[in-house]
């Protein structure tokens, strides 16, 4: 039986493992109640926020989205815009990651179901 959120924590660990922060931890938090869709507070801290009330892809969309500001802090400190053209390139990284993580999931869905 899938627990809750099982699809969203394998992407978290996909991307932590393809794109891993070098200096810094983090802890992602599923929570409810939140007033955005998630929050990435202080990365040297290590705390990724991600509201449970949203939709999945509208999850999925947020964990890349904070997972690209730990990558930039991680790699580039505490700059002064947090959507930087360094933020848009770890951003564009993570994306990328999550897409071949997609395509290598529907290749193995069609090796499982012979089509």
């Amino acid at each position: 039986m899938k627990k809750k959120h099982d699809y969203e924590k394998l992407i978290i660990k996909y991307l932590c493992e393809t794109v891993p922060l070098q200096k810094h931890k983090v802890l992602w938090r599923f929570v409810s109640n939140l007033k955005d869709y998630g929050s990435c507070t202080a990365p040297n801290k290590g705390v990724i926020t991600i509201s449970v009330d949203s939709k999945q892809q509208e999850m999925i969309d947020t964990i890349i989205h904070e997972y690209a500001h730990a990558i930039d802090f991680d790699r580039n400190g505490c700059g002064k815009e947090h959507h930087s053209e360094e933020w848009g390139k770890c951003y564009a990284e993570v994306y990328r990651a999550y897409l071949d993580l997609i395509h290598k999931n529907k290749e193995e869905r069609k090796r499982n179901h012979g089509r």
